[in-house]
């Protein structure tokens, strides 16, 4: 049958609605498809099958086919908490650095000074002058002392060595003069006796001879009383008078003296001027503070402890002070007797060795380190192996062996145990809680973990 033949005047069938591209389903359904379009679309389906289904049954053999693995335990590491009675914990008291000897220097006299020959931060050694006054006014009162002093030792010299020759002989002739005159007076006496019995003189004149005799006895004891007196010499007491005198001015001449030396001013040990109070030319009162020395060569630690911690501490022992970066082996001296009422302290006096004054000066902060056990029952675990708690406690994680068929040998559970850290290490901590010897505690990162899973631990692990 031959085609029908389509009229020219007959209009033009129209366009495709797609224009020359027509869809997949439009290829298909085609009446008339090209061969090229066959060779494109059937190696594109194939492969979408395969990659949908899988390699055709022939493609694989029954050796290559396997069962799904079984997920793989968390390997983990672990350690065995170590028990402990309790820990040596290191605590720090602070004090203060001074010197052993501290002392104000100043004149013990009233005076104006002369000369100083140190300032402050100068370095002195013992008995060096510090100072010294103006010793006028000392001077003259020495010089004026000194000559009563002589005046009155004169004095008891002479009545310890008695009266000269030439005044007992003086008075031995006063004596003979005296007896003389009343060897007159007597005869007299008689021959007026006789002449009054006679009625040659009147009574009157026989009582004149009578009173001058008389008077002419006493004389001569007076005079034999001189002589004895001159005789026997001073009496005692006026020789320990005068003594007594003599050394009271010259206690007073000593006092001048001891002003004297006190007007020089001697440091009392070896140390350094602290401060310098004063200047040349102040008028000081006696006791006035002009130097503040201190003996830096030897310094002293002060360190307030408790009375319970510094009974423990023996004196002689030797334990490690530090100042600032430096650590000394100080050696404690004494315990003071009384409490601090302000820090209910009590002080102790350690002392630092010679070497310490090159580094350190008074008045620096000491600190006294000292280790201290601590009872309290616990397990050393290390720090890695804590994770935050409930309720402010903290946490670690053990391994606990499953009893399961389908666990290996070297499987475990993590549980949960709730501790209570008690005191903590540079690398480890001591805790208390429901672990216990036996446990094995997992450290590193903790955070991997939950309690309830499966994990691996080894001995190598730990």
């Amino acid at each position: 049958m031959k085609p029908e033949t389509q009229d020219s005047s007959s209009p033009a069938p129209s366009e495709p609605f797609f224009g020359s591209i027509l869809t997949g389903r439009q290829i298909l359904t085609k009446r008339h498809i090209s061969w090229r379009w066959l060779l494109v679309v059937l190696p594109i389906g194939g492969l979408a099958a395969l990659l949908a289904f899988g390699p055709p049954a022939w493609s694989s053999s029954p050796d290559a086919e396997a069962p799904p693995e079984a997920p793989r335990a968390l390997p983990v590491a672990a350690v065995f908490p170590e028990a402990a009675p309790g820990y040596e914990a290191g605590r720090a008291y602070t004090g203060e650095v001074r010197a052993r000897r501290t002392s104000t220097l100043g004149f013990e006299v009233a005076a104006r000074i002369k000369t100083l020959t140190v300032a402050e931060g100068s370095p002195v050694t013992e008995k060096a002058i510090l100072g010294t006054l103006d010793t006028r006014r000392l001077d003259t009162e020495r010089a004026r002392l000194d000559a009563r002093r002589k005046a009155a030792a004169a004095v008891l010299a002479e009545m310890r060595a008695g009266p000269r020759e030439e005044v007992v002989a003086a008075a031995e002739a006063a004596v003979e003069g005296a007896a003389a005159d009343m060897e007159l007076l007597e005869r007299k006496k008689t021959r007026r006796a006789e002449l009054l019995d006679r009625k040659r003189i009147s009574k009157e004149e026989y009582d004149e001879i009578g009173t001058e005799l008389r008077a002419a006895r006493a004389r001569l004891d007076g005079a034999r009383e001189r002589l004895r007196e001159l005789n026997n010499g001073t009496r005692p007491e006026q020789i320990e008078a005068q003594a007594a005198q003599v050394l009271e001015l010259e206690n007073a001449i000593k006092r001048i003296d001891v002003d004297l030396t006190d007007s020089v001013l001697k440091a009392p040990f070896a140390g350094r001027v602290l401060t310098r109070h004063v200047d040349e030319g102040t008028v000081v009162q006696a006791g006035q503070p002009v130097f503040t020395l201190v003996e830096d060569a030897h310094l002293e630690a002060w360190i307030g402890l408790p009375p319970d911690v510094a009974a423990t501490l023996e004196p002689g022992s030797i334990h490690k002070v530090r100042i600032r970066s430096r650590r000394f082996d100080a050696t404690l001296r004494e315990r003071l007797p009384e409490t601090e009422r302000a820090t209910r302290t009590r002080t102790l006096v350690f002392e630092l060795p010679k070497g310490a004054a090159d580094h350190v000066v008074p008045g620096q902060v000491a600190r006294l380190e000292l280790e201290r056990f601590t009872a309290a029952e616990g397990y050393w675990v290390p720090v890695s192996s804590l994770s935050r708690g409930v309720r402010g406690l903290w946490a670690v994680y053990a391994l606990q062996r499953v009893q399961s068929e389908d666990a290996g040998p070297d499987v475990y559970e993590v549980v949960r145990h709730h501790v209570e850290v008690l005191h903590t290490g540079a690398d480890r901590v001591l805790v208390r809680g429901t672990i216990g010897a036996e446990d094995r505690v997992v450290t590193g990162d903790t955070r991997r973990i939950v309690p309830g899973q499966r994990v691996t631990w080894t001995p190598s692990a730990r």
